[in-house]
Order: C-alpha cells, then sequence, then structure tokens
C-alpha cells in the first residue's frame, strides 16, 4: 500500500459537508528495468556520481582493511562507466589504470 486518499467536500445539492476515503492506492513497477536513451550531459552526470559513490563506499571497505572489496567496488565502477553511452563522448586528460594485484602495495 502506498497510500490512501481523503476527499472533504460540500454536496452543492444537499448543502452538507462530505467526505470520500479511497481504498489502498498501489503503484507498481515493471519488473525489468527500461532501456532509454538518456542525454548526454545527463549521462556525464550519471556517471560522475557512479564515480563519487563507489569512491565513497571504496574508502569505506578499505578502513575495514577489506581492500580487494574495496579494488572490486571500484573496478566495477570504472567498467560501467566505460559501457556508458558518453564514454566515447569525451576523452579525459588521463587515462584509467588497472590494477592487479601485484600493484598491490601491502
Amino acid at each position: 500500500m502506498l497510500m490512501h486518499v481523503d476527499v472533504s467536500f460540500v454536496n452543492a445539492l444537499s448543502g452538507q459537508r462530505e467526505m470520500v476515503t479511497s481504498g489502498s492506492i498501489v503503484v507498481s513497477r515493471p519488473a525489468m528495468t527500461l532501456l532509454e536513451r538518456v542525454p548526454l550531459q545527463l549521462d556525464q552526470h550519471l556517471n560522475r556520481y557512479t564515480a563519487a559513490t563507489a569512491i565513497s563506499e571504496a574508502i569505506e571497505l578499505a578502513k575495514k582493511y577489506q581492500y580487494a572489496q574495496a579494488q572490486q567496488k571500484l573496478m566495477t565502477a570504472v567498467e560501467k562507466i566505460q559501457k556508458s553511452i558518453s564514454s566515447e563522448e569525451v576523452r579525459a586528460p588521463f587515462s584509467l589504470y588497472r590494477f592487479s594485484s601485484s600493484d598491490a602495495i601491502l
């Protein structure tokens, strides 16, 4: 159930104040994701959000000494951003470096 709606009004014929309460209102969502083209600028902002969220979560994991999970979180975000529609449109002045376990500093 999402909500109930109460409508209060004055009946024009009787002049009496009346109230009607709805039953449960439910909003259903499709089980599958809807594929839709998003504007390039919106996709770039979504990528920024994805990156910032992944970095924040990776930092929290690293604080708990869960370095492998932190690295995986970052790599998943990189892969998602690379697959986005804006990844080919804008070339950043830097490149992404793919870390391997041999690069880890212990």
